[in-house]
C-alpha cells in the first residue's frame, strides 16, 4: 500500500509541475520575451526590471494555482528560471555593469536561489514526515479495529456453540423422557396368549401416538439449531 501511495503522489507532483511550467512559459512569452527581443532590459536598471518581471510571473502562477502545493510551485519556478541562466548573465553584461558588480549580483542571486531551494526541501521533508506519521497512525487504528472484529466474531461463535450444546442437551433429555414413557407403556402392555391379537393394534397405536407427540418438541429445537448456524 505504501508503494502504491508513493507512486500516485509522484505522478501527481509530476503532473502539477508540468502544469506550473506551462503556465510560467506562457507568462514569460507574454511579459518578458518581447522585452528581451526589444532590448528593454539592456540599459541602466534593466537587470533589476528583468528580475522583477520574473518575480511577477512567479507570483501570478502562484495565485492562479492557489490550490496546489505552494512548495512544489516554488520548486518548479526555480527550475524554470535555471533555463534562462545564460540569458540572465547576458542581460547583466549588457546593462553596463562592471565585472565586480556582475559577479556580486550573480553571487547574490545564486545564494538567494539556493536558500529558497534549501527551505523548500526542508518544508517538503517535514510534510513527508507528517504524512508518514498519519499513515502509521491509520495502520494502528485499522489493526485495532480488525482485532476488535475478530474478538467479536470469536465471542459470537462461542455463544453459538453454547446455545447449540444446550439445545442438544435439552433434546436428548426430552428423547430420554419419551423413551422412558414408551418403555413403561411396553411393559404395561404385555399381552397374554389369549388376547395377543386383540392388544397388538392398541400397542402399535399407543407407540405411534407417543412418537407423533415428540414432533412439537424435537422439531422447534432442531429447526432453531439449523437456523442459528445457517445465518452465521
Amino acid at each position: 500500500m505504501d508503494t502504491i501511495k508513493k507512486t500516485v503522489v509522484e505522478k501527481n507532483r509530476a503532473y502539477l509541475k508540468d502544469i506550473c511550467t506551462n503556465e510560467l512559459q506562457s507568462m514569460y512569452d507574454i511579459l518578458i520575451k518581447p522585452k528581451v527581443i526589444k532590448g528593454t532590459y539592456v540599459k541602466s536598471g534593466g537587470y533589476k526590471m528583468y528580475r522583477e518581471d520574473f518575480a511577477r510571473i512567479r507570483e501570478n502562477v502562484k495565485q492562479r494555482l492557489s490550490r496546489a502545493d505552494s512548495n512544489l510551485l516554488q520548486m518548479s519556478a526555480l527550475d524554470f528560471e535555471r533555463r534562462y541562466r545564460k540569458q540572465d548573465e547576458e542581460i547583466l553584461e549588457k546593462a553596463n555593469m562592471t565585472e565586480s558588480q556582475i559577479k556580486a549580483e550573480m553571487q547574490e542571486q545564486h545564494e538567494k536561489l539556493e536558500l529558497e531551494k534549501s527551505e523548500l526541501i526542508q518544508k517538503m521533508e517535514l510534510k513527508r514526515k507528517e504524512e508518514a506519521e498519519k499513515l502509521e497512525l491509520y495502520k494502528e487504528e485499522l489493526s485495532a479495529q480488525r482485532e476488535q472484529e475478530r474478538q467479536e466474531l470469536k465471542e459470537k461463535y462461542e455463544q453459538s456453540v453454547r446455545d447449540w450444546q444446550k439445545g442438544k442437551e435439552d433434546l436428548e433429555s426430552k428423547l430420554k423422557e419419551q423413551a422412558d414413557v414408551i418403555s413403561k407403556l411396553c411393559k404395561q402392555a404385555q399381552p397374554s396368549a389369549a388376547n395377543t391379537q386383540v392388544q397388538k393394534p392398541a400397542l402399535k397405536e399407543t407407540v405411534l401416538k407417543t412418537m407423533f407427540s415428540l414432533l412439537p418438541v424435537v422439531g422447534p429445537i432442531a429447526t432453531g439449531i439449523y437456523e442459528r448456524y445457517s445465518s452465521t
